[in-house]
């Protein structure tokens, strides 16, 4: 890759992520920057391979109704829960991402035991480079989005190195 290329594409991510907490602000900026260069390269974002036997077709039908996605995707855990939700939220028509309510919400209607902390499984979401914060607030709350490598875990049946 041309050096001006790289340049472009680390202040394009520096760009993204800069109303991220500082905290997370590293692990975002990783994840939206192997993104661009991923994309610019015709290629699907990194997705680590160990323990995939062999790739996963993309999800192409995502039932409106999250009872019925959920078990079909089967989640064992509250971030890989978090995970599907977003994707069910962003195949189905919500592009603008979900405020922490709304995730609480999705449990609800999922009849899903909801975790004690969420914010806390949003942001090791974050961290893992699954969620990113969305470009607009939503009634004045903070929205995430799957990213490219959060759709990908999924569609990989939550399997990561």
């Amino acid at each position: 890759m041309e050096d001006q290329f790289v340049e472009d594409a680390l202040h394009r991510a520096l760009e993204l992520t800069k109303e991220v907490d500082q905290t997370l602000r590293p692990a975002a900026l990783g994840a939206v920057l192997r993104s661009l260069l991923a994309a610019a390269q015709g290629a699907a974002p990194p997705v680590p391979a160990a323990g995939r036997a062999e790739p996963v077709q993309r999800q192409t039908v995502v039932e409106n109704n999250l009872n019925e996605f959920l078990p079909r995707v089967d989640p064992r855990s509250h971030p890989q829960r978090v995970v599907a939700i977003a994707y069910h939220a962003l195949h189905t028509g919500n592009e603008n991402g979900l405020t922490t309510a709304e995730f609480i919400d999705a449990y609800k209607r999922a009849r899903e035991t909801r975790p004690k902390n969420m914010s806390d499984v949003i942001a090791t979401c974050f961290r893992r480079g699954f969620l990113i914060d969305a470009s607009q607030r939503k009634e004045g709350a903070k929205s995430w989005v799957i990213t490219k490598t959060g759709e990908a875990y999924l569609e990989a049946g939550f399997q990561e190195s």
